[in-house]
């Protein structure tokens, strides 16, 4: 009889992106065993990075060589991501988060947390071939599931659902399992986009909705077409995560489908510029804009 798995709602929750109530869980008076602690501790200060409270993680761990390696790596990661936000040299703390995963970093190479976060380093670094590497031996379904992404990324669809068979093998009925078979499913056309959109919806049912599945709803949902029932999961979304990264750039793509007003379209972009200077989407306006104020000054 296999041993009960103590984290497990911590776990989903997490994946989930419901990372209020993952906290919740995670500072309950629940009794664990040692043996999951640190890793309780993974999952909560990580869901207070991904709430943007940074300031938590970096006020609770405390860089020692006592503290485990992927507490440290946690904390280096909001450290990183405070640079990032503000402008700020982040050369050495992507090498500091590194430092952890180095072929002389020892026992704590293998940590999984850091694995993870070090190859999310490298993909915001544009160094994709550094976390392929750093992942080319993963064992957790999370580990897989972040390669799934990055070949989706690199255009390699093919060597994404290979990835998923392999997450299948390990754990067939997992969340994450299904999260990244939705994922994939959304990439293979309109059939396929529909039995990702019911992944959605059942796990909504299910779990209940956050921002992450809500926009993973609103991706299936644009791609057959049902670009009015996308806009209001986003919408929903935004309620549920105002200002987030991903919701104010799905807005921007199912406006444009829907032909909305330019002040609509306009005020989504200017909010995405505003709070996320640095997402890819924030960033290819920014060039479009460049390129545009150049041609225009040229012809006078």
């Amino acid at each position: 009889m296999s041993e009960p798995d103590e984290l497990f709602t911590v776990r989903t929750l997490f994946w989930l992106g419901s990372y209020q109530t993952c906290i919740n869980e995670a500072t309950s008076n629940k009794q664990i065993p040692a043996s999951c602690n640190n890793e309780r501790k993974e999952y909560l200060y990580r869901s207070f990075l991904a709430l943007g409270q940074g300031d938590v993680v970096t006020s609770e761990i405390k860089d020692t060589p006592n503290t485990p390696t992927g507490l440290r790596s946690i904390l280096y990661f909001a450290q990183y991501l405070e640079a990032r936000a503000s402008g700020a040299d982040k050369k050495d703390l992507a090498l500091k988060v590194m430092g952890l995963v180095g072929s002389d970093a020892g026992e704590s190479a293998i940590n999984k947390t850091a694995q993870v976060i070090a190859a999310t380093v490298c993909i915001y670094e544009d160094n994709i071939k550094e976390a392929f590497s750093i992942l080319k031996n993963g064992s957790s379904l999370e580990q897989h599931a972040l390669l799934v992404n990055m070949y989706i990324k690199v255009d390699r669809i093919d060597l994404a659902q290979k990835q998923l068979k392999v997450m299948k093998e390990l754990d067939e009925d997992s969340t994450m399992t299904m999260l990244t078979m939705a994922t994939i499913y959304t990439c293979l056309g309109k059939e396929k986009a529909t039995e990702a959109v019911y992944i959605y919806e059942e796990l909504i049912d299910k779990y209940g909705s956050s921002s992450s599945l809500l926009n993973g709803l609103a991706c299936g949902k644009m791609q057959i077409g049902a670009f009015d029932e996308a806009e209001s999961s986003l919408k929903e979304a935004l309620t549920k995560t105002p200002n987030d990264a991903d919701t104010l750039a799905n807005l921007i793509t199912v406006s444009y489908h829907m032909q909305q007003p330019g002040d609509v379209i306009n005020r989504y972009m200017s909010q995405l510029k505003s709070k996320h200077p640095n997402h890819a989407l924030a960033l290819s306006i920014g060039t479009f804009d460049s390129a545009f104020d150049r041609v225009a000054s040229a012809l006078g």
